[in-house]
């Protein structure tokens, strides 16, 4: 399967989720840190340009962090290997694509399904704390299921050429 292929694939998972009427009060505090598919990553980097990804001494930190804030990722160690942690701005943990100024995330369009998620979740840490609700909440199970699907995605053969 080629890359182009799998980023649609993406595009026609992202297009089945939920969407929230965003009222953009919260200026996207707490972004951070994201955890990607390295598909994700890669096709951020294809068409936005670098990602600056976590050094593995801080990776333990950062990874201990995700699992306890972000209940419906899958446990597997085998799905944490098949992801990246984006390293966050320096002087706090937001987003590095994050745009203080403007409230909004400068890969907006690109971003990966952890950024897709929040929200949606009908999980009290993933709710939106100024009250945008979705068109319809997704359990954590299906959250899960939704992030394994990536990563099956990420996995499928990509022939040679």
């Amino acid at each position: 399967m080629s890359t182009a292929s799998k980023y649609e694939k993406l595009d026609t998972l992202y297009a089945s989720l939920p969407t929230v009427d965003c009222k953009k009060l919260c200026g996207f505090e707490n972004c951070g840190p994201i955890q990607a598919s390295k598909i994700e990553t890669q096709r951020v980097e294809e068409r936005r340009g670098f990602v600056k990804i976590h050094s593995r001494e801080v990776w333990q930190d950062v990874h201990q962090f995700a699992f306890r804030n972000l209940p419906y990722l899958p446990e597997q160690k085998d799905f944490y290997r098949a992801l990246v942690f984006w390293q966050p701005d320096e002087n706090n943990f937001n987003c590095q694509f994050f745009m203080p100024a403007v409230g909004t995330c400068s890969v907006y369009g690109l971003r990966p399904i952890i950024c897709r998620l929040f929200a949606l979740v009908d999980n009290l840490k993933l709710r939106c704390p100024f009250g945008c609700v979705p068109t319809r909440w997704i359990s954590n199970e299906e959250a899960k299921k939704i992030c394994e699907e990536v990563i099956k995605i990420q996995e499928e053969e990509t022939p040679c050429l």
